[in-house]
């Protein structure tokens, strides 16, 4: 367990300490992102915020069932085939 416990604080400390400027760079960019990843969680979605979800938004960003699509596409034959035995004129 002891061999578990030291490799995962060599890991921490290379992290924190990273040895190559590209080490460096790529250490710089994850923190910078957890920074901004952070602040947008704490100013955009504060827990007034939060988007409330209906069967109306689903709707929206899903779309019709296929069953609700399948049901429209037999209608619009129906009707298709209404308007082509109906005589003209």
């Amino acid at each position: 367990m002891k061999a578990v416990f030291s490799s995962l604080a060599e890991f921490f400390m290379a992290g924190l300490r990273p040895r190559t400027p590209l080490a460096k760079a790529i250490a710089f960019a994850l923190a910078v992102k957890l920074v901004i990843i952070v602040s947008m969680k704490v100013f955009l979605f504060s827990g007034d915020a939060r988007p409330t979800v209906d069967e109306a938004t689903m709707l929206h960003v899903i779309g019709p069932s296929s069953s609700l699509g399948t049901r429209i596409q037999k209608s619009n034959e129906s009707q298709t085939l209404e308007s082509a035995r109906l005589p003209t004129g």
